[in-house]
């Protein structure tokens, strides 16, 4: 799932530039109107965030560039290598009204679910722990849709998208299918999928407790619907 989420991130950053492009957005212009736009306890959290690049062997020298020589105004590209995904989603969303581009909307909440799903596999949290832990958030019509594909019953479907690890998971599965155009990166993944079906009841003791087996099920139909050899 994590590298899932990273891949997500990574396209959307290509889409959301090529967006900027297609629209002829100053790529330091853009920069610099959201920073000036930001709430002063946001801006400094945002700064915050980028001074930590100042010592990184991979981003050090953009910091340098282009943040720490005030003289020099921040382009785009550089701008997304050296903020977080939370940081990103904040600029991201920024973008989309900016832009009033829908498709970014769209993105930008699964997006918001990826990260929290992102979080959880960067920290190792036992994702199945409290498996029957449900949310009252808007369900995504979109994913909704697509899971009737392997989830014919209305009441069956909102149950599980209800519960809030599956929901977080259909998500990201549903988010990468979706904004991962790489042919490559799409059947890499197609094979890890794979592998991590015949995990999921490798422990025989999972089929004795009811709800991790119907999850299990359930990602197992989302699989074999939507992550196909290209």
């Amino acid at each position: 799932m994590l590298e899932m989420a990273i891949g997500i991130e990574h396209f959307s950053k290509v889409h959301l530039l090529s967006v900027l492009q297609l629209n002829n957005i100053d790529p330091y212009d853009v920069v610099e109107d959201y920073m000036n736009q930001l709430e002063v306890s946001n801006l400094e959290q945002l700064q915050h965030d980028l001074w930590k690049n100042s010592g990184s062997l991979y981003c050090g020298n953009l910091y340098a560039k282009y943040i720490e020589d005030q003289n020099k105004h921040c382009p785009v590209w550089a701008f997304l290598e050296m903020i977080s995904f939370g940081q990103y989603l904040y600029f991201y969303k920024y973008c989309a009204e900016l832009l009033l581009n829908t498709e970014i909307t769209e993105r930008l909440y699964l997006m918001y679910t990826v990260k929290s799903l992102r979080n959880a596999c960067a920290h190792n949290n036992c994702i199945i722990n409290n498996i029957n832990s449900t949310h009252n958030k808007s369900i995504n019509a979109d994913l909704s849709r697509e899971c009737a594909k392997f989830i014919k019953s209305p009441s069956s479907r909102r149950r599980h998208l209800r519960h809030i690890s599956t929901y977080q998971i259909l998500t990201t599965m549903y988010a990468h299918q979706r904004i991962c155009i790489s042919t490559g990166v799409h059947n890499h993944i197609c094979g890890e999928l794979d592998e991590l079906k015949q995990r999921f009841f490798r422990d025989n003791d999972y089929r004795l407790h009811d709800n991790i087996k119907a999850t299990f099920d359930v990602l197992i139909r989302a699989i074999d619907t939507w992550f196909h050899i290209r």
